[in-house]
C-alpha cells in the first residue's frame, strides 16, 4: 500500500501515541494535532491525503470542524475519516452529512478497519487504475433540467472552472451532450478542431485517453478540457446509441473528472448516463410553473430506478431575484434543496461577453462566492462517493 500523509486530530495523547506508531510502522506519515483549531491550520497548511478525527474535542466540536474543512478550498479535497469513541448510529449519519467518507468506531478492531479502508483509496497501490472499476476511479457529474432557460448550462462551465481551479492535480473534461444542439463552445468561446458528432462517429478502438486528451482543447481560461456539442441538428440525427455509450465511457476513463451537460434532452441515451454518474447536478428554478416540471423529473427518474443520494438540487434565478427559497421551496419540490445561486443579472452578460469565468470577470460578485461555494459542496460529495 502507498504511503498517505495522515492529519490525526486528537485529543488523547494515549490514542495518538498509539496511532502514530500503528501508522508510521505501516509506512503511513502522521501529523497530529490536540485540538480543532490546531488541526484546521495544520490542514491547510500541510494538505495532507487523510484528516482522522475525533468528534468529541476540547475547543469545537468535531461535525464543525468536519464542515470547516470541507467548506475551506485549501482542504476540501482532503479525505476525512472520523475514528471515535462516539458509537451511536446518529453521529455517524451526521459526521457523513457533515463531509466524512468514513466513520471507525474506537473499538478492538478500528486500526484493521482503518487500514482496511485505507487500501480502498486512489494511489493506495492495491489495484492499478486500469484494474478497478471504472466508477471508482473516474468520475461522471452530469447537469440536467426539466425546463429550457434555466441557466444549466452556464452554471455547468462555471461549477466546472471552480472544480478544476480547487483541484488542479485532477484532470477536468466537460462533454456538450445537449442535443440536437450545443451552447458550451459558444459560452467559453472554445474552438475546436472536433466536437461530439465527430468523435461518436469514430469506432470504440479509436477513443484512447492518449487520443482524446491530445484532441479536446484545454482552455486554459477555463481550466479543463472542452468537447463542443453538435453545431447542426442532421449532425446530432446521425449519432448511433452504442457510438455514443462508447464515446461517454472513453471520456470517462481519458480524464479524472467529466462533467456533462445534458440540459433539459432525456432520452434513453441521456437515461444510462444518468444511471451511471457519480453525480446529478439537477438545475431548478424556485418558481410554481418551472417546479412542477422539476417535481415530474425527479420521480420519473427515481422510477428508473435513479436513488436520491445521486442527486444534488441545485437553485438558479436566471430570469429575476423572485421565487420561493429555504422551506418552502423544499416543501414544494418536496426534496432537500443542497444549494442556490442568486440572480446574477449585469455580471453574467459580462462573463459571457468576455467567454470567461464570472467569478474572473466578477470575483466580488454575490454569484461568484455562490460558485465559490457551490463547487466546495460538489467537491465533498464526489469524495464521498468514491
Amino acid at each position: 500500500m502507498a504511503p498517505f500523509h495522515v492529519l490525526h486530530i486528537e485529543p488523547d495523547e494515549a490514542t495518538a501515541t498509539f496511532m502514530r506508531k500503528a501508522l508510521e510502522e505501516s509506512g503511513h506519515r502522521l501529523t497530529h494535532a490536540a485540538t480543532a483549531i490546531e488541526g484546521l491550520q495544520a490542514a491547510g497548511r500541510e494538505r495532507p491525503d487523510v484528516i482522522l478525527l475525533e468528534l468529541d474535542l476540547p475547543d469545537l466540536d468535531g461535525l464543525e470542524t468536519i464542515r470547516r474543512i470541507r467548506s475551506d478550498p485549501q482542504t476540501a479535497s482532503c479525505m476525512v475519516v472520523v475514528l471515535s469513541g462516539r458509537a451511536d448510529r446518529a453521529s455517524e449519519a451526521a459526521a457523513r452529512e457533515a463531509g466524512a467518507a468514513e466513520y471507525v468506531r474506537k473499538q478492538s478492531d478500528a486500526l484493521e478497519l482503518l487500514l482496511r479502508f485505507f487500501r480502498t483509496l486512489p494511489g493506495a497501490g492495491a489495484e492499478s487504475p486500469e484494474s478497478r472499476p471504472l466508477s471508482a476511479a473516474h468520475e461522471l457529474v452530469v447537469f440536467l433540467s426539466a425546463n429550457g432557460g434555466s441557466g444549466t448550462s452556464t452554471l455547468c462551465v462555471n461549477l466546472a472552472h471552480e472544480i478544476a481551479h480547487f483541484q488542479p492535480d485532477r484532470s477536468v473534461a466537460v462533454a456538450d451532450l445537449v442535443l440536437p444542439i450545443g451552447s458550451l463552445a459558444e459560452i467559453t468561446g472554445v474552438s475546436s478542431e472536433v466536437d461530439l458528432a465527430s468523435l461518436a462517429a469514430l469506432p470504440a478502438e479509436g477513443l484512447s485517453p492518449e487520443f482524446l486528451r491530445r484532441a479536446i482543447p484545454r482552455s486554459a481560461a477555463w481550466g479543463f478540457h472542452l468537447l463542443p456539442g453538435c453545431s447542426d441538428p442532421r449532425q446530432a440525427q446521425s449519432i448511433r446509441a452504442d457510438r455514443f455509450d462508447a464515446l461517454v465511457g472513453s471520456l470517462r476513463a481519458a480524464f479524472d473528472i467529466l462533467i456533462v451537460d445534458i440540459g433539459k434532452n432525456l432520452s434513453r441515451l441521456s437515461l444510462k448516463v444518468l444511471t451511471e454518474a457519480t453525480l446529478n447536478v439537477a438545475v431548478l428554478i424556485p418558481q410554481a410553473a418551472p417546479l412542477s416540471a422539476s417535481r415530474s423529473l425527479l420521480s420519473y427518474l427515481a422510477a428508473e430506478g435513479i436513488p436520491a443520494w445521486k442527486f444534488f438540487i441545485l437553485s438558479n434565478r436566471p430570469v429575476s431575484e423572485l421565487g420561493l427559497a429555504g422551506e418552502p421551496l423544499e416543501a414544494a419540490l418536496p426534496r432537500p434543496v443542497e444549494a442556490g445561486i442568486q440572480h446574477l443579472g449585469a455580471h453574467l452578460g459580462m462573463s459571457n461577453q468576455q467567454h470567461l469565468p464570472l467569478t474572473q470577470v466578477s470575483p466580488e460578485a454575490p454569484g461568484s462566492v455562490d460558485f465559490h461555494d457551490v463547487a466546495v459542496q460538489l467537491i465533498a460529495r464526489l469524495r464521498q462517493g468514491r
